[in-house]
């Protein structure tokens, strides 16, 4: 299991978490504890430089500012972009604005990168495994058995 699959299986142990069995609840609870000590390791990727936040606020007015507008005043996106009337200035003004955030921008790509191949590197972590028997009579769809597969022996 790579890191990032991690996520998931800490979704799956939330969504069981009500079931009973002392040994079932035993192990969703270890299971825990063991991938948010694992995910610690790439917390980091949630500290963002105020300039970073500055430079995205900037970033986002910009593109509202040269969007094509609706009838409400509002800008359109389209494809999850803005609509961009003036492209040259648009694109001057982006230029400009990361040129003056650009050390900050470099710092946080830097981050993301590190942030990336953290999360796809083998986790290496020992679940605490339960027996096929100490399965939760509720748990009855192979949907559910999936999620929780890496910790079932």
């Amino acid at each position: 299991m790579l890191v990032y699959q991690l996520t998931n299986a800490r979704r799956a142990l939330d969504n069981v978490s009500h079931y009973q069995g002392i040994e079932f609840a035993y192990a969703v609870f270890k299971n825990k504890q063991i991938i948010d000590n694992k995910l610690l390791e790439v917390e980091f990727i949630k500290n963002v430089t105020p300039e970073v936040v500055e430079y995205e606020e900037q970033r986002v007015k910009i593109c509202e500012d040269f969007a094509k507008k609706d009838d409400n005043g509002k800008p359109i996106v389209e494809k999850e972009l803005y609509v961009i009337t003036d492209q040259e200035t648009f694109r001057s003004k982006m230029v400009e604005l990361f040129e003056k955030y650009k050390p900050f921008i470099e710092e946080r790509q830097q981050q993301i990168e590190l942030f990336n191949q953290k999360m796809n590197v083998p986790a290496n972590v020992e679940f605490v495994k339960i027996k096929k028997e100490q399965i939760p009579p509720e748990i009855k769809t192979a949907r559910e058995l999936e999620e929780i597969s890496f910790m079932i022996e």
